[in-house]
Formats: structure tokens, C-alpha cells, sequence
């Protein structure tokens, strides 16, 4: 059985990395076992589409192999389209039975919030 936690590569015969994700095996309240999988990359420039379906398929087996009901991915930020364009990264996805359940909003505790409200006048923010 593999690891509960690692990193999946695809990779040619020459050692060429074409891309990677990282996964955990986590509970979860609504689907009990699931598979993690963060830092989803591809490094392939061009069969980017190829590359991806890979290591949907390769997340798909993996998660069957370690007994997951669900499979739960978060993109970075670049793969979510910002126009009408198609983005082949999303699109695999979707094309391999995946559907968007949430947004992931990451608040990164060492940068400033310069976009916090102000606090209502005579009242001091908690410390």
C-alpha cells in the first residue's frame, strides 16, 4: 500500500520531470477518507492537457489504492481562469469527472492586511 503522504511524479525515461502533486490521506465529515492534493503543477510546455489527464489519472488510482471516497484538489491560483479563454488545466479536471464544491481563500499571517476595516470610532480593535 502506498504512503498516506508524498509526492506523485510524472516523469519520461530520460528522468524528465513533467509534473507533480503532493496529497494526504485526511478525514473529512462529508465524504469520510479523502485524498488531499495540493501543489498540482505541471511543467510541461507543450502537452500541458496530457500531462495533466496523467496525473489526474495517476490521483484517481492512487486514492482508490489507499481506500479514499473523495478526492479534494486545490489549485494555485493561475489555473482559474480569468476570462472567457478555456484553461486546459481546469478543463481536465472537469473532463475527468472533478467538479468545483468550494473556493480556497488563504490568508498568509505574515503579510500586513492593508485591506482590514477600520475599527468604528471610540472602539479599540482586540490585541
Amino acid at each position: 500500500m502506498p504512503a498516506t503522504t508524498g509526492i506523485m511524479t510524472v516523469q519520461n525515461a530520460q528522468g524528465y520531470l513533467h509534473g507533480l502533486f503532493s496529497y494526504a490521506v485526511e478525514p473529512h465529515l462529508r465524504h469520510g477518507r479523502i485524498l488531499t492534493v495540493d501543489n498540482f503543477v505541471v511543467l510541461d510546455l507543450f502537452d500541458i492537457a496530457g500531462i495533466a489527464e496523467t496525473l489526474l489519472r495517476a490521483m484517481e488510482g492512487l486514492a482508490r489504492r489507499l481506500g479514499c471516497a473523495a478526492i479534494h484538489t486545490t489549485l494555485p491560483e493561475r489555473y482559474i481562469p480569468v476570462d472567457s479563454r478555456r484553461n486546459p488545466i481546469p478543463d481536465c479536471f472537469l473532463s475527468e469527472g472533478h467538479r468545483q464544491e468550494t473556493v480556497h481563500f488563504c490568508k498568509n499571517l505574515a503579510v500586513v492586511n492593508d485591506n482590514a476595516p477600520a475599527a468604528p470610532e471610540g472602539r479599540r480593535e482586540a490585541e
